[in-house]
């Protein structure tokens, strides 16, 4: 197995990649069975008299709309309508933000809600955040989230990703010349998770600078799926430090979730340890 640090910098996030499971892999979208009342729900799309029902309704197609509007409080809901709206109300929480002043002006938030709201993520948190919108918008007809999603801002993102970057870097390749040829399947297992053992290298030589930014950018372009483009570059060097400073400048991907990153990373020679941080 590849050395890990002694301080266990290896978060569980790490962990759960390294085995195929991430607790934080769920979805906020609706299906059928978590609509707790269709009436009245169907009814509340009827009438628009709230603000957000009439954003929601403007989603739905308009032989949708045509249908709900034909619609009577003393009918069943057809399963087809159902399914057309629990559509639109995917759609709302997939988009943008929906929290504006006036469409939730009827809506107690809590604080935890509006908190969120305030931060407001860019990121995967969003579909989080609008279902967390729609479960208080509609308490008696929509079902609560089944089970409570962790919200990441863009700032405790970074950080989760400078922590894995920290793990990954201060964990030493088991096979320092690569996987042979014969065994290929090999690549990409933690056999070569980590970096190569840059003991005897010397940070006045130029060649074993190189050598060790090349090594950095290989080992995050491999290991670290949420990050696409990696690019390592060599701050300038210090007369007499013992120090290697990198800037890491990639593309951070989480699901719908895409924006430009820049990390800063140091390498210390006194005890072979790195240290990354978001830029």
């Amino acid at each position: 197995m590849a050395t890990l640090s002694s301080d266990n910098n290896l978060v569980a996030s790490v962990l759960d990649r390294l085995l195929d499971y991430d607790p934080r892999v769920g979805t906020p979208l609706l299906d059928r069975d978590e609509i707790k009342n269709p009436k009245l729900l169907i009814d509340r799309l009827r009438q628009r008299k709230d603000p957000l029902s009439a954003f929601i309704a403007a989603q739905v197609p308009p032989d949708t709309i045509d249908a709900i509007d034909q619609w009577s409080p003393g009918q069943e809901v057809p399963a087809e309508l159902l399914d057309h709206v629990v559509e639109a109300l995917n759609q709302a929480i997939r988009q943008g933000c929906l929290y504006e002043t006036e469409r939730f002006k009827s809506v107690r938030l809590p604080k935890e809600v509006m908190r969120l709201v305030e931060d407001t993520p860019r990121g995967v948190n969003v579909p989080y955040l609008n279902r967390m919108l729609l479960d208080e918008a509609y308490v008696d007809e929509i079902y609560r989230l089944r089970k409570a999603q962790p919200t990441y801002s863009v700032r405790q993102l970074k950080d989760d990703v400078a922590r894995d970057l920290a793990a990954l870097l201060n964990s030493r390749q088991e096979m320092q010349q690569g996987v042979p040829e014969a065994f290929k399947e090999l690549r990409g297992s933690l056999l070569e998770f980590g970096v190569p053992d840059f003991t005897a290298y010397s940070l006045s030589s130029n060649e074993d600078r190189k050598r060790i930014r090349r090594e950095v950018e290989l080992a995050i372009a491999q290991a670290e799926p949420r990050l696409k483009s990696v690019r390592v570059s060599l701050e300038a060097e210090e007369k007499f430090s013992q120090v290697l400073r990198f800037r890491i400048e990639c593309l951070l991907r989480v699901e719908s979730f895409a924006e430009p990153v820049t990390f800063d990373a140091a390498l210390h020679v006194t005890n072979h340890q790195y240290d990354v941080r978001g830029a």
